[in-house]
């Protein structure tokens, strides 16, 4: 995890077996922590790039899969950690279903 602020040194909880140490380095973004926003979406919106989604023209927080003919099988919506979406038919809100 890189961060503009530096590195988060926190005490460690208990039942956590680590050293003896009095404080650990947080190698990952918590839900909470205000660069948390940024990284999920940044995950998310890698994910789905792979997954053939594009970002709409129209309104940057849509993401849009096209089929080969242009037609849109889903859309994405995304909100800061909610994911609004829909699908043209069964089979394309069951693929969604299935690949989020």
């Amino acid at each position: 995890m890189s961060r503009a602020q530096g590195e988060i040194y926190v005490e460690p909880c208990e039942g956590i077996k680590v050293e003896k140490e009095p404080l650990i380095i947080l190698l990952v973004n918590v839900y909470g922590l205000d660069d948390a926003p940024l990284a999920w979406r940044k995950t998310i919106v890698g994910y789905l790039k792979t997954k053939g989604f594009t970002r709409s023209l129209l309104e940057p927080c849509w993401r849009v899969r096209y089929a080969p003919d242009g037609t849109i099988l889903n859309m994405v919506h995304l909100e800061v950690d909610d994911l609004f979406i829909a699908s043209n038919s069964e089979t394309s809100r069951a693929w969604i279903r299935e690949t989020l």
